[in-house]
């Protein structure tokens, strides 16, 4: 498997979302996030929370470039 696009799960979703999956223009990301409270400051009202946002139909020769 080279990229997601090759998965299983990849394919179950094409097959069952043939509308979406046909449409070029349409976007697939995948979404992290992480929140957590910093080391000894447990009574703070505030928490440090990374969001990574992931495209995932980026052709493949975009992603894996040599560099």
């Amino acid at each position: 498997m080279q990229h997601c696009f090759d998965s299983m799960a990849w394919n179950h979703f094409n097959q069952v979302n043939l509308t979406f999956s046909s449409e070029v223009c349409n976007i697939r990301l995948g979404l992290c996030i992480d929140g957590f409270q910093p080391f000894g400051m447990t009574d703070k009202s505030y928490s440090l929370l990374p969001v990574i946002l992931t495209p995932y139909n980026l052709s493949s020769s975009m992603c894996m470039k040599k560099k």
